[in-house]
């Protein structure tokens, strides 16, 4: 997972060392209660460091450069929660803790989640 990562955020940004070692962090503080497949959560990882750290990238973009950088032709999807399952791990107490354990930031976190309380 660690190579995909480092991939991924290499696509996305120069200098993505720092930033992949802080997904990577995400990742391994969530991935025993977040109840997603790997590459999903890995996918939201990504997802919430970029945006944490003044990089934004939308979630269709994040698809693209995921699926063009492994060659899968599966379309992995950040942020997604299908009806009828569980919490969006990323907005519980417990998933809010690790996020702020790697970006220390609590109005950071705010800023990134704003849109992600609605549907």
């Amino acid at each position: 997972m660690k190579e995909d990562i480092d991939a991924i955020c290499a696509n996305l940004i120069d200098n993505s060392e720092p930033v992949s070692e802080m997904v990577f962090d995400l990742f391994n503080r969530t991935k025993k209660f977040a109840n997603r497949r790997p590459s999903s959560l890995m996918a939201d990882c990504i997802y919430i460091i970029m945006n944490a750290i003044g990089n934004p990238v939308s979630i269709t973009l994040l698809s693209y450069i995921i699926k063009e950088t492994l060659e899968s032709k599966k379309t992995i999807r950040a942020m997604q929660v299908y009806p009828n399952t569980a919490d969006k791990w990323y907005m519980t107490p417990r998933g809010k803790k690790a996020i702020l354990e790697v970006i220390e930031e609590e109005d950071i976190y705010n800023s990134v989640m704003r849109f992600q309380n609605k549907g």
